[in-house]
């Protein structure tokens, strides 16, 4: 999109402009801020390429000592390759003793069995077949909540207030004065884009576009 508007003559500032302004749509990377907790929630679409980065953002955007709790779906479709690529999923959540995950999901254990390969305590991951242990967590968690998986597992019926939810509560987007470091956290990213689409400002022919307006090169 980036490289077609350039070549339609659009300007680099008004680029800069609608890259600053951009927000993702609800649940496909969606950043919430809902009294004490940060939800990351991205609920339409799970592979090993959008997991690993979706992975990177939340953890780029955390504060380093916030609890985290990891809400994750199967990733569908994969093949004979299902159980290496869920294998290294489990081995990407490095999860600390103040973290926990749920997976949901046929290829669930092997979630697990990539944790295990890493050296990672297994239990403060758990199995579930159901979302209602995940909505009571959430419900009473305070921290940084990471939500990803296929559609198919409907992970937004864990989120409180949601319609046809498992669980109760507020709805996303309440303010609490005590939210400290994720409040700073969902500001960030409210108020910036959060992987740092930005040009550079060296000067560049009209017609092509600077490697650096492409965010993960």
């Amino acid at each position: 999109a980036i490289l077609l508007a350039s070549e339609l003559g659009v300007t680099d500032d008004a680029i800069q402009r609608a890259l600053d302004g951009w927000q993702p749509a609800k649940w496909r990377g969606e950043f919430r801020h809902d009294g004490q907790r940060l939800l990351y929630l991205d609920f339409y679409n799970a592979n090993p390429a959008s997991m690993a980065d979706a992975l990177d953002a939340f953890s780029s955007i955390v504060p380093a000592d916030e609890p985290r709790l990891f809400v994750l779906g199967c990733m569908e479709e994969l093949g004979a390759e299902s159980a290496m690529h869920h294998r290294q999923l489990g081995r990407s959540l490095r999860l600390r003793s103040q973290d926990h995950a749920f997976v949901i999901g046929a290829q669930a254990s092997d979630v697990v069995a990539g944790a295990a390969d890493a050296g990672f305590s297994t239990d403060n991951i758990e199995v579930v077949a159901t979302l209602a242990p995940v909505a009571a967590r959430i419900a009473a968690f305070r921290g940084a909540v990471f939500m990803k998986g296929s559609r198919r597992y409907e992970l937004e019926k864990a989120l409180p207030g949601e319609a046809g939810s498992h669980g109760a509560g507020a709805h996303a987007g309440a303010g609490d004065a005590n939210a400290g470091p994720l409040r700073s956290a969902f500001a960030t990213v409210s108020t910036a884009t959060p992987f740092g689409w930005q040009f550079s400002q060296s000067t560049a022919p009209r017609g092509s576009v600077r490697s650096s307006a492409f965010p993960f090169s």
